[in-house]
């Protein structure tokens, strides 16, 4: 399994390819599409700008993210325009399904991150803001973020490069969904994504 997500269309189009082996379906709400302006990425002409009131749909057909407790690494770009208040960044569509549902957002104020998971039976927060090397991006530039799940039993996340926190915790990734740009539940909040997102694998 895996997925692959580039800026690769032209400026203004909202058609976005799955360029990894498993060829997911992806859907728009809003105004979400490929944009020549702002930063882009490397040699990219074009990176995907969110406005914080879309986002992208992907749909895990034939069950190709439902990664179980395999190890596997979340990384991509980002080049956030506005640190105002809470930004959710991805999310799976679920809530108790029984498997692993994860939602990530940051937070200007205090400074740090949230990983919020449901193991099916319960869910829970982890507020990362109290680790003394936890970063949040850097508004107008791009910066690169990594997350690392081992084993089924832990996670560790990156900020360019660098190890931010870490946290032991099973986890089991069942065939949901998933949303960049949004978290489920907080579809129509304020904490939609503003900024550009690319190279998302």
């Amino acid at each position: 399994p895996g997925f692959c997500l580039v800026s690769d269309g032209k400026d203004g189009t909202q058609l976005f390819t799955d360029n990894g082996p498993s060829n997911l379906q992806m859907s728009v709400s809003g105004d979400v599409h490929h944009d020549s302006g702002g930063g882009v990425f490397l040699f990219n002409n074009t990176s995907i700008y969110f406005d914080g009131s879309d986002y992208i749909i992907i749909t895990n057909q034939d069950d190709a993210l439902t990664m179980g407790s395999q190890s596997c690494t979340w990384d991509w770009w980002m080049y956030p325009t506005s640190n105002s208040a809470e930004k959710f960044l991805l999310g799976g569509k679920g809530e108790s399904q029984g498997f692993f549902h994860l939602s990530i957002r940051y937070d200007y104020s205090p400074q740090g991150w949230d990983v919020r998971y449901d193991t099916g039976s319960a869910r829970a927060t982890r507020n990362h803001k109290d680790e003394l090397l936890t970063g949040i991006p850097t508004v107008n530039k791009w910066n690169h973020i990594a997350f690392v799940f081992e084993d089924g039993l832990r996670y560790r996340m990156y900020l360019n490069g660098k190890f931010q926190f870490g946290q032991d915790q099973a986890y089991n990734f069942g065939a949901e969904n998933f949303n960049i740009g949004a978290i489920e539940g907080y579809l129509t909040s304020s904490a939609r994504y503003d900024g550009y997102i690319d190279d998302f694998r």
